[in-house]
């Protein structure tokens, strides 16, 4: 996996994205991806019960 483990001889600018580690940045896509599930889900599947 080479978001964890890069290549030894990597450059620098190879290792950033947006000027954040790619690490850092896939784990903050993951997040938002997410985060929007939880929030359609709830104006989308999460209705109040009608008792």
């Amino acid at each position: 996996l080479r978001l964890v483990n890069p290549e030894p001889a990597a450059t620098r600018e190879g290792l950033l994205f947006l000027g954040l580690p790619v690490v850092y940045a896939w784990g903050l896509f993951w997040y938002g991806v997410q985060a929007a599930v939880v929030v359609t889900a709830c104006f989308s599947i999460w209705k109040p019960s009608e008792e």
